[in-house]
């Protein structure tokens, strides 16, 4: 039935059936948990001051800037609500979880439709996928600020790659008073406009001589070759300033931020406090690895390659993690105490034991393979990688909610066109998604500064 639909209403049902089952299970968890749960102790009351006018008073428990306060007066105010009630300010999250979606379906289109075999359908697969991935979507249901963050940061990729820059530098500057890590994304939209302008430029037809004169194998090898013309130095500079002047102004901005603040952080920074965590991404390898499962079939045999034709490399990329593990790995205290994220119990039960914790190496280096294989030869290549240091090394709490921006930029260069693997993503993801909430709907314990039951989430 839905192959013979035209694609508008196929569209249209989807959202549509998205929406209004998001809707349903969020009235749902209000029904089971219709007071502040965990961040929202914070994060309500603020808001509620910021509804009321009150913008002088400050929770120094909050650590980010006020973009999800003031969201949340913005849209009160244009749908004529003149108080905010906990349930309105989580209802904000299921409208940006709907629109999440609508531009998850714009970017994928944008990246996928010039490549062999896919089709609207399946690009509207893809992002309904990605629109269901299990932490993403949880945390639609209670009022964080990871639902506006993310939507932000898709909305500034989605408007540069219809390339309205300005727009999207803008937008930049909204994510980073949602979230000040989001600046990480600007750097990264940054480093993937030089890396194309670069590629841009010495591939037109003006350059073509200069490079079979230099008969170098891709772009970045004749740029650290010290033996273009100057003129086109030139040219080529200004190109590149053209093309990212938008987001070096959001970064000297936030640079100036900083100094005025002394520091990324506002309020209480002792639980922030930036080290050198390297196991985080081998914490994110694994991760990407089981939640993109059905595709890690398809790096198996390409991974046995590349073990056969660099063993040596294997080997030491394994000792390597090894010694990162034993000698890098932090632990915040939040990790440690508290029982009601998933996380705790994963360090408890695995990550902390003196043994397991090196078995999982091989799943870090194959995890690794994959994320790399997934972004070599795009333009992608150099902000990707970039960005997933800086935006997760720095971090000493091990928090599933960071992996979600990361996930995505991660998920959407996935090359697969076979309808079996995304019925299996999707299958995976609504499991996933049944488990999580099974458990936070079932399991309930009490602490004892708390009158109200307490729950397991992500």
């Amino acid at each position: 039935m839905l192959l013979r639909m035209d694609f508008k209403l196929v569209f249209a049902a989807v959202l549509t059936g998205f929406a209004v089952i998001t809707e349903q299970l969020f009235r749902k968890v209000y029904d089971l948990v219709p007071y502040s749960f965990i961040d929202e102790a914070f994060h309500v009351p603020q808001a509620v001051k910021y509804c009321n006018g009150t913008f002088h008073e400050w929770d120094p428990k909050i650590t980010t800037l006020p973009g999800l306060y003031l969201f949340s007066l913005a849209t009160h105010r244009l749908v004529g609500y003149k108080t905010c009630t906990l349930f309105t300010l989580r209802l904000g999250n299921v409208l940006l979880s709907c629109l999440t979606f609508v531009l998850l379906y714009r970017i994928l289109r944008r990246l996928k439709m010039n490549q062999k075999g896919y089709s609207r359908r399946m690009v509207l697969w893809h992002a309904f996928n990605l629109a269901i991935f299990p932490v993403a979507y949880f945390f639609t249901f209670l009022y964080y600020t990871d639902t506006l963050s993310t939507f932000l940061v898709l909305l500034m990729l989605d408007l540069h790659l219809s390339s309205k820059r300005n727009l999207a530098s803008l937008v930049g500057v909204l994510s980073c008073v949602a979230r000040q890590v989001n600046i990480v994304w600007v750097g990264y939209l940054l480093l993937y406009s030089f890396s194309k302008s670069v590629h841009d430029y010495l591939t037109e037809p003006a350059m073509r001589n200069t490079m079979k004169q230099l008969r170098k194998k891709n772009t970045w090898s004749i740029v650290w070759s010290s033996k273009i013309p100057a003129e086109h130095l030139i040219r080529m500079a200004q190109r590149i300033i053209e093309d990212t002047y938008s987001y070096i102004a959001v970064c000297c901005l936030f640079v100036g931020f900083v100094a005025y603040n002394k520091g990324i952080v506002v309020g209480d920074r002792s639980a922030h406090e930036a080290v050198i965590h390297l196991p985080q991404i081998l914490y994110f390898s694994a991760f990407f690895c089981v939640f993109t499962l059905p595709y890690a079939f398809l790096k198996i045999f390409p991974f046995q390659r590349y073990i056969f034709k660099k063993p040596l490399m294997v080997v030491i990329c394994g000792l390597s993690f090894a010694a990162v593990i034993h000698y890098n790995t932090h632990v915040h205290p939040y990790l440690l105490a508290d029982n009601r994220h998933l996380t705790f119990y994963l360090w408890n039960k695995l990550l902390s034991h003196d043994v397991l914790k090196y078995l999982l190496i091989p799943v870090y280096v194959f995890g690794t393979f994959s994320l790399y294989d997934n972004v070599e030869g795009t333009h992608f290549e150099l902000a990707t990688w970039t960005a997933l240091k800086i935006a997760l090394v720095p971090q000493r709490l091990l928090e599933f909610r960071y992996f979600i921006i990361p996930f995505y930029l991660c998920r959407m260069h996935i090359r697969c066109n076979d309808y079996r693997f995304l019925l299996a993503e999707t299958i995976m993801n609504l499991l996933v998604n049944a488990a999580v909430l099974y458990i936070f709907y079932s399991k309930t314990f009490y602490w004892p500064d708390f009158p109200e039951p307490q729950r397991i989430i992500w």
